[in-house]
């Protein structure tokens, strides 16, 4: 290699390296201000956690398990 080649392979290695950290750095210092966020959150400025629940008409029916009849039950044979 000639030693232009040789130095832009080392600038572009370096600038990579740069590059790697500077973004390790950032989404550091965004996990961490999310979790500095959360833990000195106000409790006055909480809001309560709504349960989750379907809403009344889009409810399942409930299951109704009815008794079976004497010739419908399992080993029972008309035969």
């Amino acid at each position: 290699m000639t030693p232009t080649a040789t130095r832009l392979v080392k600038i572009t290695a370096f600038m990579s390296v740069c590059a790697s950290v500077t973004y390790v750095a950032h989404i550091v210092s965004q996990e961490v201000a999310y979790v500095h966020a959360k833990v000195n959150r106000s409790t006055s400025t909480d809001t309560k956690q709504q349960e989750l629940r379907w809403p009344e008409p889009a409810a399942l029916p409930e299951l109704r398990v009815t008794p079976l009849k004497t010739s419908e039950r399992l080993g029972t044979d008309d035969r």
